[in-house]
């Protein structure tokens, strides 16, 4: 859905108000599945919310971050990506969103995987991955294992330089 040219701006303006300080989009008209000044947005499996427009005879499901960004700045953020700052995929504050490569973007996963600590993937298959500046170090059983294995990587690359 990245690479998926938004409606015009206008457009959606029509249908949405959005609010840069709460990052909450509402509904101006009325629609089948909606009243005026319902919250927009469905939860998809990976976290992020959805809405679906209809524009040109076509229903078509977008992310609502990206409409948020769109409706404050006027214009369609296609091409790039658009970064949760905070990697908090529902938090569409104005402030918490910035424009990124997608090689950017990348790199912001993989420095921080679920487990919230930094260099550190989530449990997968029989360990933790430690994956520094898109160098695999190794994999470990244990978080406090795999937080030792990157601690010394990184000591012993501050002593290298």
């Amino acid at each position: 859905m990245t690479g998926q040219s938004l409606p015009p701006v206008e457009f959606l303006r029509e249908l949405f108000n959005y609010n840069p300080v709460t990052g909450i989009i509402t509904r101006k008209i009325a629609r089948r599945r909606g009243k005026v000044g319902d919250t927009v947005g469905t939860l998809g499996k990976d976290g992020y919310l959805r809405v679906s427009i209809k524009w040109d005879g076509i229903s078509k499901t977008y992310f609502v971050h990206r409409i948020g960004w769109c409706l404050h700045y006027g214009e369609d953020p296609v091409g790039m990506g658009l970064d949760h700052i905070n990697r908090v995929k529902t938090d569409n504050r104005i402030e918490n969103l910035r424009r990124v490569t997608q090689q950017e973007n990348l790199r912001n996963r993989t420095a921080y995987g679920r487990v919230k600590e930094k260099y550190i993937l989530t449990y997968h298959r029989g360990g933790y991955r430690v994956y520094v500046n898109n160098t695999h170090v190794g994999v470990r059983q244990t978080l406090e294992e795999a937080i030792e294995l990157r601690d010394k990587y990184l000591a012993n690359q501050s002593t290298q330089t």
